[in-house]
């Protein structure tokens, strides 16, 4: 941040006077300019006026556009694996096969989604970088990361046959979840919240233990996965349809007043 003063003699009823090659009407009309601090100079009060560096939007987007990517692409990869084990084991639910295919689905369209930004920034250049990155993100996490996680514990109940450490691994990652959903790294943390949102969120929370202890009990875990299909369907539609986009959140700049 490079910094100027400007001397404003504030005497009696003399105007303020000032430098005849730079006035503050000047220098605070750039929107990279503002004052930052009131001192004293030469025994006579002036502003600080501060310049910041302003960044290059193009190349912060176009490093968001490749970050969605590598990330939806891990993700991939790690429910194809854990689609394979589902399908190499007899006793794997269907119905939690049925949510990983979805999960796959999901994460392919939003990896399509991703590389539809690319071009955005790259050649179409229609000025919606933003609406596009949200359908990525949503995609990416309710419809991918969401069903990943939640079917590890029934993966490893079905694998170790232990319902006390399945049990402890479901409340865990349930509480984890939990914590994620009302941190500000989560999506849901970038739009407005109502009540009907926080009771999906709790049973989104919810369900990694609730899965695991049907499972480790041996019933039937239809109505759970139908029940978590449709949240995490709701929530999908919910920031999709129903919220705004992601940039309405106010920027939080940390000023620095120097003397």
């Amino acid at each position: 941040m490079d910094s100027y003063r400007l001397i404003y003699h504030t005497k009696g009823r003399d105007l303020p006077r000032y430098p005849a090659n730079k006035r503050p009407p000047e220098s605070l009309a750039p929107s990279d300019h503002a004052v930052t601090a009131l001192v004293t100079l030469a025994g006579e009060p002036a502003f600080e006026i501060a310049r910041f560096e302003q960044d290059d939007p193009a190349t912060l987007q176009s490093g968001e556009a490749a970050a969605g990517i590598a990330f939806s692409g891990s993700i991939l990869a790690a429910i194809t694996f854990l689609l394979g084990f589902a399908f190499t084991s007899s006793r794997f639910p269907d119905d939690v096969r049925l949510l990983l295919i979805g999960a796959t689905f999901s994460t392919v369209l939003s990896l399509i989604v991703y590389a539809s930004a690319s071009g955005e920034l790259a050649r179409i250049r229609s000025n919606t970088f933003g609406k596009i990155m949200k359908w990525g993100n949503v995609l990416s996490e309710y419809g991918g990361v969401f069903p990943f996680l939640i079917s590890l514990p029934v993966t490893y109940a079905q694998a170790s046959g232990d319902p006390w450490t399945t049990m402890v691994l479901a409340v865990v990652l349930s509480a984890a979840i939990t914590w994620y959903e009302h941190s500000e790294f989560s999506i849901a943390h970038r739009f407005r919240r109502s009540r009907n949102e926080r009771a999906l969120m709790l049973v989104t929370a919810a369900s990694p233990a609730v899965g695991s202890a049907l499972v480790a009990a041996d019933v039937t875990s239809w109505p759970w996965t139908t029940v978590l299909t449709a949240t995490l369907a709701a929530r999908t539609w919910l920031y999709l349809f129903r919220r705004g986009a992601e940039a309405d959140i106010a920027e939080r700049r940390q000023w620095q007043i120097r003397g």
